[in-house]
């Protein structure tokens, strides 16, 4: 697989040291990414040309503040990364911070959460695949029918198991086990037995640590974990009562 002239970096002569120290980090991230330059560049929504250009001594620049913040979406640290990718590259932090702005379970009246650039492809993606097992459209925003905010859902009626699927997405993005766990406690205090929760992400340890959460004592609820990982989707169940939506077609 060619991953593009990125290993002799540190051979190189950049006039500028902020460059090639920035160049350095930036291709230690694609390489761990296992995609080619193309599919790095894709994956950003950036053109291949802005992504060599880093590596190019002659281009004599620093990547923007915007490339340098979907890079660092990319990752599973954004803010540490992002910080990080400042520094060496001897831009303004305080000037241009990494600001976070999730949706909080405590303020109802903010209904939508910002999405990283690397989830957008992820939610493309699923949207697609249910879309395809369903045969009906996902749409985003908003709150259960028990007030439960969620990111993305679809609506079923009829002879469904559930009258809703529920898909949040947590990518290193904001995360932390207290969100997901207080999280859990909305779904438990709801009793939404008719609604299945799915958590989408794909970061291998995000995805590891939610499996770890033991939900085999809840018995009417459906809440699953789905992995994105090299084009593909894994869904785990942390709940035991998932045999219907298998016989439905609502599993992955």
């Amino acid at each position: 697989m060619n991953f593009g002239k990125t290993n002799n970096i540190e051979e190189m002569t950049f006039e500028k040291e902020e460059q090639k120290q920035t160049a350095i980090e930036i291709a230690r991230i694609l390489k761990e990414s296992g995609l080619t330059q193309q599919q790095f560049a894709d994956e950003l929504g950036i053109s291949l040309a802005t992504l060599t250009n880093i590596f190019r001594p002659a281009y004599n620049k620093v990547p923007s503040i915007k490339v340098i913040r979907k890079i660092a979406d990319f990752t599973d640290s954004p803010e540490e990364t992002y910080n990080f990718l400042m520094k060496t590259s001897k831009q303004d932090l305080n000037k241009h911070p990494y600001i976070i702005d999730i949706n909080d379970l405590d303020n109802p009246g903010n209904e939508i959460r910002e999405i990283p650039m690397r989830d957008v492809s992820i939610i493309f993606h699923l949207s697609e695949i249910i879309q395809d097992i369903t045969g009906k459209r996902m749409d985003f925003g908003g709150y259960t029918d028990v007030k439960i905010p969620r990111y993305g859902y679809v609506q079923f009626s009829g002879d469904y198991p559930i009258s809703e699927w529920t898909f949040d997405f947590y990518t290193g993005f904001g995360y932390s086990k207290t969100d997901i766990m207080e999280f859990f406690y909305y779904i438990l205090k709801s009793g939404a037995i008719n609604t299945k929760f799915s958590f989408v992400t794909n970061s291998k340890s995000v995805y590891e640590e939610l499996i770890s959460l033991n939900g085999s004592i809840i018995n009417e609820i459906h809440i699953s974990v789905i992995l994105f990982e090299r084009g593909r989707y894994t869904e785990t169940y942390i709940t035991n009562n998932h045999s219907e939506l298998d016989k439905a077609g609502l599993s992955l």
